[in-house]
């Protein structure tokens, strides 16, 4: 039988990790160990992991969670890696889906999955950003080209491929290198797990401000330029995510010109209609699922952390 090394990374999570670990532990497939790759962490953290843990790694402080999954999967035993983040929940069947996949599919050399549609904190923040990410890669082909950092696995012998110098957006560097090398990463839309993750509008905006820096970043590194087309876009962003936020660009620039030099403003109306245009599907999703209300807000959300996203792309670059 296929066994796993489930490799956790932490730091300071006393708050997520309990409830992440007993999730792990009550999975239906059992020939897995368990290992915590901690950085320092300065809370309970380690106390509550040897409770539940079958090994803990300890290194420096401010290491960061790049190192502790390079590090944790070079100390795995199983030759199949599955990383979990410390405030994700799995289902039962989660590892069970990882192992039968890589044992019927000896082709397919990593996985990645996506969020619940479920989210256990009822705010709007943590609401949306929770129904955008299970949106978003709800649409997602079988065969995609980045790895999500909440749950993927792969092949022991490809950790070398791990990208040492991106911090943030580790998970989608580690895929692109995969993928730029012939390997298969399978996208299966069924290995769902839930984000315990709260947010609120500052940290939203930093966040997709952070990750939109490392992904220009990555997306220069590889030239995706040359198979953006082919390939309907780079990493988990579509070309309409992508030609959204360029319109985010086109609306800021005709409000300044409009203030400051008379621009006609309707070049303001027709650029924002553009950016409508590219976010209707996901807008009418939104209200299906939470009504007009919330609807309302997420168009504006949506807006702002493309703006967030903008600034972080242009300082990527």
């Amino acid at each position: 039988m296929l066994r796993l090394s489930v490799i956790v990374p932490t730091y300071n999570n006393q708050d997520t990790i309990d409830e992440c670990f007993s999730s792990i532990k009550k999975s239906h497939f059992k020939n897995y160990e368990l290992i915590v790759a901690d950085c320092a962490s300065e809370d309970l953290t380690r106390t509550i992991a040897k409770k539940y843990v079958d090994r803990v790694l300890k290194f420096p402080r401010g290491c960061g969670r790049n190192y502790a999954r390079r590090m944790g999967a070079q100390a795995a035993g199983a030759d199949i890696i599955v990383n979990i983040d410390s405030d994700i929940l799995i289902k039962e069947d989660t590892l069970e889906i990882i192992a039968d996949y890589f044992s019927a599919h000896h082709d397919c050399d990593a996985i990645t999955g996506s969020l619940s549609k479920t989210h256990p904190n009822n705010d709007f923040f943590s609401q949306y950003k929770n129904l955008y990410m299970h949106y978003r890669f709800s649409r997602l082909p079988s065969r995609v080209g980045f790895l999500y950092g909440a749950i993927f696995a792969f092949r022991k012998h490809l950790a070398a491929l791990y990208d040492k110098n991106v911090s943030v957006a580790d998970d989608t560097a580690f895929g692109r290198n995969l993928v730029s090398r012939g390997k298969i990463i399978a996208f299966l839309n069924d290995l769902q797990v839930m984000h315990l993750k709260r947010y609120d509008f500052f940290g939203l905006m930093r966040n997709d401000f952070v990750i939109a820096s490392d992904w220009a970043n990555i997306f220069l590194k590889h030239r995706a330029w040359r198979f953006i087309a082919r390939e309907k876009g780079f990493a988990h962003s579509s070309l309409g995510q992508m030609c959204s936020i360029l319109i985010v660009f086109l609306v800021c620039g005709f409000f300044a010109l409009y203030f400051l030099s008379g621009v006609s403003i309707v070049f303001l109306w027709c650029a924002l209609l553009l950016w409508v245009f590219f976010n209707v599907r996901f807008f009418s999703f939104l209200g299906r699922e939470k009504g007009p209300v919330f609807f309302l807000f997420s168009c504006v959300t949506s807006f702002l952390t493309d703006i967030a996203k903008a600034a972080g792309i242009a300082c990527g670059v």
